[in-house]
């Protein structure tokens, strides 16, 4: 009985793979979806005020840092930043199409 049973038991694991095979997983795509938002926002606006934006947010600089590369004043800096910002909050609100300026 023993002997039968031993054989049944090698004849099924003769039968099963040795290898299997992993079925794949779907992974998602590594999207990074806030560098296409900052793309789309700065081609909204205008060269300087792009410039501006860039540097300020991405780069990080401080105004003055900009307003001295730029020869402006720190006050024409911040200024270019608020209208830069409004500019492109009101663009996106009302679903303008973004070109470069």
């Amino acid at each position: 009985m023993n002997t039968i049973a031993i054989n049944i038991h090698r004849s099924c694991i003769r039968r099963e793979p040795l290898l299997q095979v992993l079925p794949e997983l779907p992974t998602p795509p590594k999207v990074n979806l806030a560098a296409i938002d900052v793309r789309r926002i700065l081609e909204c606006c205008k060269t300087k005020d792009r410039l501006v934006l860039h540097r300020y947010y991405i780069e990080g600089y401080k105004v003055q840092e900009i307003a001295k590369s730029q020869g402006w004043t720190a006050t024409a800096v911040r200024i270019r930043l608020l209208r830069a910002r409004r500019s492109v909050r009101k663009r996106l609100n009302h679903g303008v199409s973004c070109g470069v300026e």
